[in-house]
Parts: C-alpha cells; sequence; structure tokens
C-alpha cells in the first residue's frame, strides 16, 4: 500500500427522504442493535461507557466524538464494516442537543425539568429497572389469563411474538385504568412500567457492585414518534435542541466534516451496511455521496420475516444504482440469540430459508459474503457447505462464535477473512482469545459502530479504526506495522478497497 487514499468516481445525488426508524419493543438500547450482543450480559459495559466518561479535547466542540490514538502515524486504515447512517445521525443529535453529552448529575436545573417533562427520570438501582418477566415469553408460555390480557391490548399471537408494540409510550399514572388493569393481569407493575426503557429490555449493569448503583438516565419512551408527544413535550424537546428531524433520526451531521475532519490520518474507506428495507436508501445515498464510503446489500437475519420477491428485486435495483461502490452482498445469516424468538422453530426455519436464498444469490453474482452468525454455528456451516465455492471470498461479520467454529470456516473455505470488532479493546477473554487463535493473514477488523464499543471513547466510528489494530498487535505480539499493513492489505484482497 502506498498510503494514499483510493478515489472513486461517484455521482452524488441529493438525500433520500429518511424512512423513519420501526418502533418496536425491543429497539436500539446500549449495545449491538445489528449482532444483538448485550454489553452488560458479556460484561462490557465499563465505567467509561455507562459514566458517559470520553477523552476530551477542551479546545474541541464535539467532545462526544473523540479521535483514535495520537501514537497513530498515519498508517493506512479502513472500516470494513460499519453502520455510517447511525453514526451520523448520532453525531447530528449530540450537535443539537448538548445535554445528551452530560452525566444526569451534571444537568442543569432547566435541563432536568425539560428532560423530566420528556418522561425521562433517574433510575436508583439496576432492580428498579426490570421488566415484567412476560416480556421474554413467547405467546405459547404465557398464561391462559395473561392472554386474555395480551388479547384485549389488542395483541395476537403473530404480532407479540413478531415483538410489536401496540401499546401507549406514556407513563404508568398516563394510561388509561382499563389499560393499567390489563397490565396488571400480564404481570405488570407501576414500578416496572415506568423502570424500564422499551428500547432495552436488559437493564445495563457495570462490573462492580459500587457502580451498579449509579443514577443513570433512562428514557421511559424515548423513542416515541414526535407525533406522540404532547405539546408541551414537544416544547421541551425543542428547547433542548430537537427538532422533528431530530428527533425522528431523519437528519445527520455532514458526511465529508465527518469523514475528512474526525476519521483522521490514514483512513481510507469504510463499508456501510443496508441490510432491512428502512437502511436500504440511506446506504445508496451514503455511498454515492462520499469517494470513502462503500456499501453492502442484504438482508439481516433479523429481518428474514420480511424477505420477499418484491424486496429482493428492491435489493437487485439497489446493488446496481451503485455500481462499483457496491462491494459485497450482506449482510446475511442466521441469528437465533433473540432471548425468546432464538429458540422458536418457525423463525429458525424462517431465516434458514432466506439464508440459502442469498447464499444462492451472492454466489450467482459473484460477489463477497458478509456473514452474520449469532448462536447458530452448526446451523451456518451446515448452509454454507455445498452451496459457497471453497474458493469464495466470505467475510464472517463481528465473530464471536466459537473458535473451533472460526478454525472450521477458515479450514474450508481459502478466502474467507474473520471480522475482529472494537470490543476486542474491551475486558472480554473470549474476544482476545479469538484474535490469538486467527492468524494474522485471515483477518480484517470493523467496528460496527455505533454499536459495539472501543475502550476508552463513548462514541464507536469508523476513526478508531487505528485503536483496534493497536490492540491486535498487542494481542499478537507483533509490530505495529506490520499488522497494520497486513490488515489494509486483506481488505483489498476481500473487498477491492
Amino acid at each position: 500500500m502506498d498510503g494514499k487514499k483510493p478515489i472513486r468516481e461517484v455521482a452524488v445525488e441529493s438525500s433520500p427522504k429518511k424512512v423513519p426508524r420501526r418502533f418496536c419493543r425491543f429497539g436500539r438500547g446500549r449495545g449491538c442493535n445489528c449482532c444483538g450482543v448485550d454489553l452488560a450480559e458479556l460484561g462490557l459495559v465499563s465505567a467509561t461507557s455507562v459514566n458517559r466518561k470520553w477523552h476530551q479535547d477542551a479546545s474541541r466542540t464535539e467532545p462526544f466524538l473523540s479521535h483514535c490514538c495520537t501514537s497513530w502515524s498515519g498508517m493506512p486504515y479502513v472500516d470494513v464494516h460499519c453502520h455510517l447512517e447511525d453514526v451520523v445521525q448520532e453525531i447530528r443529535r449530540r450537535q443539537a442537543v448538548p445535554s445528551l453529552n452530560k452525566e444526569p448529575g451534571d444537568l442543569t436545573d432547566k435541563e432536568l425539568a425539560l428532560w423530566t417533562e420528556l418522561g425521562w427520570m433517574e433510575v436508583e438501582t439496576t432492580e428498579a429497572a426490570a421488566p415484567g418477566r412476560h416480556w421474554t415469553q413467547t405467546w405459547g408460555q404465557l398464561s391462559v389469563s395473561q392472554r386474555n390480557a395480551a388479547s384485549s391490548l389488542g395483541y395476537t399471537e403473530t404480532s407479540w411474538n413478531r415483538n410489536k408494540w401496540l401499546l401507549p409510550r406514556l407513563s404508568w399514572e398516563e394510561l388509561e385504568t382499563n389499560t393499567r388493569s390489563l397490565l396488571v393481569a400480564l404481570g405488570e407493575t407501576q414500578r416496572s412500567w415506568d423502570g424500564w426503557s422499551p428500547q432495552s429490555w436488559k437493564t445495563q449493569s457495570v462490573d462492580s457492585g459500587e457502580a451498579r448503583h449509579l443514577a443513570r438516565m433512562r428514557a421511559l419512551s424515548e423513542d416515541r414518534p414526535w407525533t406522540e408527544l404532547t405539546p408541551s413535550q414537544r416544547k421541551a424537546a425543542a428547547a433542548l435542541g430537537f427538532t422533528k428531524e431530530i428527533w425522528m433520526f431523519e437528519d445527520t451531521a455532514d458526511l465529508h466534516t465527518v469523514v475528512d475532519v474526525h476519521f483522521g490520518a490514514g483512513f481510507e474507506g469504510c463499508i456501510t451496511q443496508g441490510c432491512d428495507v428502512e437502511s436500504l436508501p440511506m446506504a445508496k445515498y451514503l455511498a454515492l455521496s462520499h469517494p470513502m464510503v462503500f456499501v453492502t446489500f442484504g438482508c439481516h437475519p433479523k429481518a428474514a420475516w420480511f424477505y420477499t420477491d418484491e424486496f429482493e428485486a428492491t435489493l437487485l435495483s439497489y446493488i446496481k444504482a451503485c455500481g462499483e461502490k457496491v462491494v459485497g452482498f450482506g449482510e446475511f445469516g442466521l441469528d437465533f440469540s433473540h432471548p425468546y424468538f432464538g429458540p422458536d422453530e418457525d423463525n429458525r426455519q424462517q431465516q434458514r430459508e432466506v439464508f440459502v436464498r442469498q447464499l444462492e444469490l451472492a454466489v450467482s453474482l459473484s460477489m463477497p459474503l458478509v456473514i452474520h452468525s449469532r448462536e447458530a454455528d452448526a446451523d451456518t456451516l451446515k448452509l454454507m457447505r455445498g452451496r459457497v465455492p471453497k474458493a469464495h471470498k466470505v467475510h464472517v461479520h463481528a465473530h464471536r462464535g466459537s473458535i473451533s467454529f472460526m478454525k472450521q470456516l477458515l479450514a474450508e473455505w481459502s478466502q474467507l477473512y474473520i471480522g475482529m470488532p472494537g470490543i476486542l479493546t474491551m475486558e472480554d477473554a473470549h474476544a482476545k482469545e479469538l484474535v490469538r487463535q486467527c492468524p494474522l493473514e485471515r483477518m480484517v477488523v470493523e467496528t460496527d459502530a455505533p454499536y459495539l464499543p472501543v475502550q476508552g471513547h463513548w462514541l464507536s466510528h469508523p476513526g478508531l479504526i487505528p485503536e483496534v489494530i493497536a490492540k491486535v498487535a498487542e494481542l499478537k505480539g507483533m509490530d505495529l506495522r506490520h499488522v497494520a499493513m497486513t490488515l489494509r492489505a486483506n481488505a483489498t484482497a476481500l473487498y477491492g478497497i
């Protein structure tokens, strides 16, 4: 590599009208919405991330967007997997709403009053934020009385099992009396209802018992659509800096500023994902708007229920429209990690069928595969065998499977690379052992930003890849420059960038 940034001609188009994110019971929270990695469960939520303590330079206007290690000498790097749309949306929110970057205890009285109006609250302990156990059960696991209550609330077996949120996003006191009675029949209490956020049913914890009692700001209903806010709540949101577009994740930070200013010396590209019907338009726009943004398109396993002939035709149209900026197919695969959808055989079979269809399609198009596999090692291996040529290019994204599974993959496919994400910088023994066991020549590095963290930084973004590379070098006991140049060459071999 000569250290020069690759330049590809792009046809810049106007920003698409953003399709608002679906509002569902378990939306985005700390951790990986893409991969389903529960950072608290893995012991990866450090005091740094929970307390929002980040490396700051007082001269900078965006302390939440910390740079990579200062020792990086401008060696070239690529982030082979991120969700750039979510990165630039989150940056825009924190630019517009400064109080989002504060500890609860650092809020002014005015800011606290405004957030309280919006339904945010202080939680004294993690136990106070625990949801009722019924939300983790399938329809068949509910008692007869619970199913009757759920039916009266508008649920059917399908809507319950497909994780649809049909209830008002209001505090307990704001709910109608009949609704509260039905929720009580389900197993809710005022404490459990008001003490958890629909976007994160597993509350966050940290390593030390003392830290578990830190008061943390929790959103009672932070993913309510703007149209569901009361007039007084909209006024409070506006006073904090929100607009309708920022509230609804429809506004983004300027892409060129983020890439050119914040991603640092040596940045040569990132690959963003269009992996469901909502993310396709913005992924296309981002890829066609900057010469160092590339894209892959596919259907995420958590969206397998929505894979139809029409969706496939749309997918292919996006691949055609982006031309050489499309460098792979995905992410797609199998994800059996959900607490109650995971064991459901109908869900698993749907995922298997969609996985097979996409394997066949991607291979027919001779495109590198971006494989997502969570708690599905055996099924992933079984379905890839006989369908994926042994010399086909494959990226196993943010691998968290077993070491034996990794070694089987590496042995069977000669151009398969293991994606090592930013969590290897955290206190995660398994992630570190995967790095030690994987040959350097067969790995690539990724952030999966903004979902998976990099130690010491509040907001993950592609510019933090040097931190990941440095940790790989440390874990393998190798020269940093050798590791950086090898990983850069691997990205070129896999994706041609």
